[in-house]
C-alpha cells in the first residue's frame, strides 16, 4: 500500500513538473485582427502584392510570442511561409503594430492566408481567411466598389450602430473594395479610435470585411489631428508614390485596378495656396503619365463645397481643383 502512494506521488510530482515547465506568461494580446492593405504597390507592376496587418496589445511579461504568416493559392495543399513580419511600435499603450507583404501574386486569382500566433512553440490561434488578387491593369472585367466617409463615430452609445449597418451592407454586396473618404476615426484620429474599424470586439462586420478586402483610406480633418495622422499612417498601408514636397507618404497616392486608375489627395492643404499648387502639379503629372481610360480622385473635401463647407470660385482650393479636375470623377466626403 505505501509503495502504491509512494509512485502515485512521483507520478504527481512529475506531472506537476511538466505543467510548470511548459506554461509561459503571454507576451501578446492580439486587439486589431489580420486585415488586409495595398501595401506599397508599383504602377504597371507585372504581379500583385498585399499587405496583412495586425495589432497587439502587452498581456503579461512573456516574451516567447510569435507569428507566422503563411499563404496559397486556393486548391493548393502547400502553404508557402511569406517570412517574418516587421513590428513598428506606435509608442501608445505597448500597442505594436506587426506587418508583412505576400508578393508575386498573380492578378485577379483566389488566395488564402493564415497566421499563427504561438508561445513557446504552441500555438495560441490561427486566423485564416481569404483574397481575390486585383484585376490586372487594363483589364475590361466590369466591377463595383464602395465608398464613404466620416464613419467609425464611437463617441456616444449607440452611434457606432451606425457604421455597423452601412459595413454590414457593404459586406452583403459585391463590392470589390472600399474607398473610405477621410474621418475614418472620431474625433481626434487617434489610435484608440481606430479600435472602432479594427477591433472585432467593436465592430465584427468591419473586421469580417477588412479580413479579405482592402480599405483605401483618404485623409480627413479629424484623422490629421493626431500627430499630423500618424496613427491612420500607421494602421493603414498605402503606396509610397505620392512624393510632394512638405507632405506626408501614404496621405497622396495613387492605386490601378481594372482598367480604372484611383489617385487621393491630403486635402487638409486645401486653403494652403503654395501646398496645393505642389500637390496639383504631383495630381496632374500622376495622371496624365496613366493610360487607363477611367481616372477617378477621391478625397475628404468636396471641390465645390457642401452645405456645412462652402468653397466658392475666390478660393484657390474650387479655383485649382476644379480645373485640374474638371474631366475626372471626383468622390469626395461631406467635409
Amino acid at each position: 500500500m505505501h509503495r502504491v502512494w509512494i509512485e502515485l506521488a512521483i507520478l504527481l510530482t512529475l506531472f506537476s513538473a511538466t505543467v510548470v515547465s511548459f506554461a509561459q506568461d503571454p507576451q501578446f494580446d492580439v486587439n486589431h485582427t489580420p486585415y488586409l492593405q495595398l501595401g506599397n504597390a508599383t504602377i504597371g507592376s507585372a504581379t500583385d502584392l498585399i499587405e496583412v496587418l495586425w495589432q497587439t496589445k502587452p498581456a503579461g511579461s512573456g516574451v516567447q510570442d510569435s507569428f507566422t504568416l503563411e499563404y496559397r493559392q486556393v486548391g493548393n495543399s502547400t502553404w508557402i511561409n511569406a517570412g517574418s513580419p516587421s513590428t513598428l511600435n506606435t509608442g501608445v499603450e505597448g500597442r505594436i503594430n506587426h506587418s508583412r507583404d505576400i508578393t508575386g501574386l498573380s492578378y485577379d486569382t483566389n488566395y488564402e492566408y493564415r497566421i499563427t500566433h504561438t508561445r513557446a512553440g504552441n500555438t495560441v490561434v490561427t486566423y485564416q481567411d481569404t483574397f481575390k488578387s486585383r484585376l490586372a491593369p487594363g483589364d475590361n472585367t466590369p466591377f463595383s466598389f464602395a465608398a464613404y466617409g466620416d464613419s467609425a463615430d464611437n463617441r456616444v452609445p449607440g452611434r457606432i450602430d451606425n457604421f455597423r449597418s452601412v459595413q454590414n451592407r457593404i459586406n452583403l454586396s459585391n463590392a470589390n473594395f472600399a474607398l473610405l473618404l477621410g474621418d475614418n476615426a472620431y474625433d481626434q484620429g487617434t489610435h484608440q479610435e481606430h479600435d472602432a474599424l479594427f477591433d472585432p470586439n467593436i465592430v465584427p462586420e468591419a473586421t469580417e470585411w477588412n479580413a479579405s478586402h482592402i480599405d483605401y483610406a483618404a485623409i480627413g480633418n479629424r484623422d490629421n489631428l493626431t500627430n499630423s495622422g500618424q496613427p491612420l499612417r500607421e494602421n493603414y498601408s498605402n503606396p509610397l508614390n505620392g512624393v510632394i514636397t512638405g507632405q506626408q507618404l501614404e496621405e497622396n497616392y495613387s492605386f490601378e485596378h481594372d482598367n480604372v486608375y484611383f489617385t487621393t489627395l491630403d486635402t487638409n492643404f486645401s486653403h494652403d495656396a503654395i501646398a496645393l499648387d505642389n500637390q496639383l502639379d504631383w495630381l496632374v503629372a500622376d495622371l496624365n503619365a496613366s493610360t487607363a481610360p477611367w481616372k477617378i480622385v477621391f478625397g475628404h473635401h468636396p471641390i465645390a463645397g457642401s452645405p456645412d463647407k462652402p468653397q466658392n470660385p475666390s478660393q484657390d482650393y474650387y479655383n485649382k481643383s476644379s480645373s485640374a479636375c474638371a474631366p475626372l470623377m471626383d468622390i469626395s466626403a461631406p467635409g
